[in-house]
């Protein structure tokens, strides 16, 4: 359960931490992100910057329509998962000694 939860908290503050340059207006309408997949989509149309334009995927503004494709979040949840269980399984045979049977 702790290892569902963090990998759920990694996708998100990967999605968070993601900057994109856009470099025209239509590139405001077609924001993706998230990583490994991306499962967001942010139109920003709204905006009227000078070009080019570093803008964040889950900004503090919002703005326009934002649809977060719930399958490939799903996704990207179990790939951190696998990720954070092999590390896991890793450090436990390096680090915590198998007991005796008596």
């Amino acid at each position: 359960l702790v290892l569902l939860l963090l990998s759920v908290i990694a996708v998100v503050g990967v999605a968070h931490q993601t900057k994109i340059q856009v470099h025209n207006k239509t590139d405001l309408q077609t924001l993706t992100c998230g990583w490994p997949l991306q499962f967001i989509e942010n139109d920003q149309s709204w905006r009227d910057p000078p070009f080019p334009w570093e803008v964040e995927c889950l900004g503090r503004e919002w703005g326009g329509s934002l649809k977060v494709l719930w399958l490939l979040f799903s996704l990207n949840v179990i790939i951190f998962y696998m990720g954070f269980a092999l590390l896991w399984s890793g450090c436990r045979k390096l680090f915590i000694p198998k007991r005796k049977r008596v």
